[in-house]
């Protein structure tokens, strides 16, 4: 099955959002399983995407 230009552009869009999303989700559980509060969670969250983005980080 050959693709359209169009559809090998539609999944190499969706593929990093995709490994993005499975990443968060793992990580989610993770938090949850160690009885992490939904505020650590974000505020982790938070502080890891300011240490990607070389941001002050909150808090």
């Amino acid at each position: 099955m050959e693709w359209t230009p169009d559809q090998e552009a539609r999944v190499r869009g969706f593929t990093p959002a995709y490994l993005e999303y499975t990443e968060i989700a793992h990580r989610y559980q993770e938090s949850v399983d160690r009885g992490d509060t939904i505020n650590d969670i974000v505020l982790r969250l938070l502080r890891e995407q300011a240490a990607t983005l070389v941001f002050s980080p909150p808090g």
